[in-house]
């Protein structure tokens, strides 16, 4: 599965929880800006096409330092895929809850790095 828009409002929308459905064993996916709560039968379920997705980041995100936030607009091929920064924050939550990124440095430690210090995505494979 290619790393587009529609793609991974469509992983979005068939790992998240429908109207009525008992959020309590929501999995949670913290990114930058916003948390979202996954079913986790049906994000297991999706575990290929998330792969997929975060695969067709830049070789960045498997490196030792990560992928910085900024270059997550970008696929593998160094096209932008999307300029949207929510939607990029989308795409890490949903690779967090699956437990497929980290953040380079813990989130409660962004605050008090140096003032030009902008964090990074590492793939976990």
């Amino acid at each position: 599965m290619k790393l587009t828009r529609r793609n991974l409002v469509e992983v979005l929308k068939n790992t998240m929880f429908q109207d009525g459905e008992d959020v309590r064993t929501a999995i949670l996916g913290n990114g930058v800006g916003m948390t979202i709560g996954f079913h986790p039968e049906r994000l297991k379920h999706y575990t290929g096409e998330i792969t997929d997705l975060l695969n067709d980041l830049p070789q960045g995100v498997k490196d030792e330092n990560g992928l910085s936030l900024v270059d997550t607009c970008f696929n593998k091929d160094g096209d932008i895929w999307n300029n949207d920064p929510e939607t990029m924050d989308m795409l890490i939550c949903l690779g967090m809850a699956a437990g497929k990124l980290k953040f380079d440095i813990p989130k409660e430690e962004w605050m008090i790095q140096e003032f030009d210090f902008i964090p990074s995505i590492i793939y976990l494979n």
